[in-house]
């Protein structure tokens, strides 16, 4: 079902370095941010609480990465752990 060449494709900022995040506020986003600091030279810019966005006001955050924020929009660069589609034409059994 997932094929890293083409994801890789489609999303080439996965393997940017350098690049500026907005995380989430829990454990896990923290940590997927370390790592990815540790691995691609990523920073923090911001944080999200599901309520207000907390970030640098030199940044823009439409050009940040979104870490552990599940948000399904193409203008959004976002890297989350919950699936929620894989393919614009992908449903949900209640919504097929």
């Amino acid at each position: 079902m997932f094929d890293r060449s083409d994801i890789l494709t489609r999303y080439p900022w996965l393997t940017q370095r350098a690049r500026r995040m907005i995380t989430g506020n829990d454990l896990d986003a923290l940590l997927c941010a370390q790592f990815l600091h540790h691995a691609l030279g990523w920073s923090i810019a911001g944080f999200y609480n599901y309520t207000t966005v907390y970030h640098d006001p030199a940044i823009d955050p439409r050009e940040c990465i979104w870490v552990d924020l599940d948000i399904a929009d193409h203008a959004c660069a976002s890297i989350g752990h919950h699936i929620l589609r894989p393919t614009l034409a992908d449903r949900t059994p209640a919504t097929a």
